[in-house]
């Protein structure tokens, strides 16, 4: 919107290039208010029927990002969040696998952020690029430390988006990023109707989680702040820490815990820190046991039949810790899902159970 003042300076130029071809004092405000109207008011609707079909959704990175969309990755503090951050935006930058996916398209990458300066992203882009094994570093990958609320600033973020072919724009991080309470549903809506203004560009809006969350199951687990982060994302992703803080090496399990696009297989990764290096490789997270009581209940029956084979439903509650009654709840919505098989017993044993190798979430990891 243009101040009062802005209004008059232009009223006066056009006044003086055009001269008295119109009331320019009159039209100008006429036309702002317009412009204004129109924005405020969105897209015209359309019938459904006459859009091209967009087929099957779209991925930046198959498995992980989504393509044009505002994606969340939540977690406490503590768990390299913004390290994750950049090694993202180092592979859409380069082509790299990230976690072992590698993204579907290269380009331009910005990490907006609101927490670090440019020296401390450099000193992490490089020894992230040192742990890729890259020879040199990537030019197209942008870093815009942020001093104004994502509200005041959208503007100019997409048009550095447009100016720059920019394919990916990490949030670093969300709660700083409103420059107001997080709690207030108002200022969570405006700061995501920001992130989705920044389209056809894919998000990753890094949040937090608070202490008394960080130790739930990944279900339980929510974006500190107002529900309508969350409301406003079409997936979220929740990565929790295993492993000291300050030590060389951390381990972090990824749970898809909301998705509008179809479930998304957990996956870990370990990140190894030395001097000028940092390594991050996917791995297995069964082996963890802090990481396997932060995923979900179907997630964890999966993980536990994929590591230590068939089993019966006997086993399955020693070994996931789940009740009888709610192991057989997820049991039936298992099989139902066609991620595992009941095998008829065998010499008299209760029936035992099965991954389904064949089903693809089975086959990601």
């Amino acid at each position: 919107m243009m101040s009062q003042r802005d209004i008059r300076e232009l009223t006066v130029d056009c006044q003086k290039r055009f001269g008295d071809l119109c009331d320019w004092s009159a039209i100008i405000p006429r036309s702002i208010s317009l412009i204004v109207a129109t924005y405020r008011a969105g897209n015209a609707p359309v019938v459904l029927a006459d859009v091209p079909d967009p087929g099957e959704p779209q991925y930046l990175v198959p498995g992980f990002l989504l393509e044009d969309r505002n994606v969340f990755l939540s977690a406490y503090g503590g768990s390299a969040k913004s390290i994750i951050g950049m090694a993202l935006a180092i592979s859409i930058a380069t082509g790299e696998p990230f976690a072992g996916m590698r993204p579907a398209k290269m380009g331009p990458a910005l990490f907006l952020d609101w927490e670090d300066e440019a020296d401390t992203q450099s000193y992490r882009m490089r020894a992230i690029c040192n742990g890729y094994g890259l020879k040199e570093l990537p030019k197209n990958l942008y870093h815009w430390a942020m001093n104004t609320p994502l509200k005041e600033a959208q503007r100019a973020i997409r048009r550095f988006i447009k100016n720059n072919g920019v394919e990916l724009v990490i949030i670093d991080s969300i709660g700083a990023a409103i420059g107001g309470e997080l709690v207030k549903e108002d200022a969570a809506i405006q700061a995501m109707l920001a992130c989705k203004g920044m389209s056809p560009v894919s998000r990753l809006i890094i949040a937090h989680v608070s202490k008394a969350d960080a130790d739930k199951a990944s279900t339980e687990r929510r974006t500190y702040g107002s529900g309508f982060f969350e409301f406003g994302a079409r997936d979220v992703w929740q990565a929790h820490r295993a492993g000291d803080p300050g030590g060389n090496e951390i381990t972090v399990a990824f749970t898809n815990t909301k998705n509008n696009h179809g479930q998304k297989e957990p996956f870990g990764l370990t990140i190894r820190f030395a001097p000028g290096t940092i390594t991050l490789n996917r791995c297995d997270i069964t082996c963890e046991p802090d990481l396997i009581a932060g995923l979900s209940q179907p997630d964890l029956i999966c993980y536990v039949l994929k590591s230590d084979g068939e089993q019966t439903a006997k086993e399955l509650s020693e070994n996931t810790g789940l009740r009888p009654e709610i192991l057989k709840a997820n049991l039936f919505r298992l099989r139902k899902q066609e991620r595992i098989l009941r095998l008829p017993s065998n010499n008299g044993r209760q029936d035992v159970y099965s991954l389904n190798w064949t089903h693809p979430k089975n086959l990601e990891n």
